[in-house]
């Protein structure tokens, strides 16, 4: 099943779930097509001065898986090769939980929208959303 018919099938769950007060424009369905991590290679240098001993070797290496895919929400070819594994094998002082909001901050939304399709199509539809239902 592709990320696009899963995020229908609980798009149609919850629908089916609420009934006829399921309204389209509040409730939407975004499944990340694969780890968080992978956002994280929207920029690498993003890597910098989070509290990790990063030097220029790990960013090429970084840099180097990044360019091997068409995004950052590719990068995932295999189970030993999914982007928390790829970091953890260049960057073994990595935390998710710690480091990866911190990473996301420093490249920062408009570059992660830039480089990640699906994950600025999901952020538009928030934006789009009035400012009484962001709530």
């Amino acid at each position: 099943m592709s990320v696009d018919e899963l995020e229908g099938a609980v798009g149609e769950a919850v629908k089916e779930q609420i009934g006829i007060a399921f309204d389209e424009s509040k409730i939407f369905v975004y499944v990340q097509r694969h780890e968080f991590e992978g956002i994280l290679f929207s920029d690498v240098d993003g890597f910098r001065g989070v509290g990790l001993d990063i030097s220029q070797i790990h960013i090429r290496q970084l840099r180097h898986i990044r360019q091997q895919f068409p995004t950052p929400e590719d990068i995932n070819d295999e189970n030993h090769t999914a982007p928390s594994r790829r970091l953890g094998a260049i960057l073994p002082n990595f935390r998710k939980r710690l480091h990866g909001p911190l990473v996301a901050e420093t490249i920062g939304l408009p570059k992660i929208s830039a480089e990640c399709p699906r994950f600025a199509g999901w952020l538009r539809r928030l934006e789009r959303l009035p400012q009484t239902q962001r709530r």
